[in-house]
């Protein structure tokens, strides 16, 4: 995006507020204590052009994945992201 923060080191990949190497900390995801993401390290490699380490592009994923699924579902599992992303924003972050 234009107004985008980017990060100090040119190389670092970024997209959206996400930089590649951030870490998505725990997430409650449910109603028992035991309901809890563990925290992983986002890589945003696969936002690369064309193939990398002999793994398949974002290109190629996004469109093995609309063939898989057809695009209606794929459509409906997105706006459930979305909405539940929307809604979680609205409550925001509690740990």
């Amino acid at each position: 995006m234009p107004n985008e923060n980017r990060p100090p080191d040119s190389t670092r990949l970024f997209a959206r507020g996400i930089w590649d190497g951030d870490i998505l900390p725990d997430v409650k995801i449910g109603n028992a204590d035991a309901d809890v993401s563990m925290p992983c390290e986002l890589s945003l490699d696969l936002m690369q052009l064309g193939e990398r380490d002999g793994r398949p592009s974002w290109l190629a994923r996004s469109i093995k994945l609309r063939d898989h699924l057809g695009p209606f579902r794929l459509a409906f599992l997105e706006t459930l992201v979305r909405v539940a992303d929307w809604r979680g924003s609205q409550q925001g972050v509690s740990k």
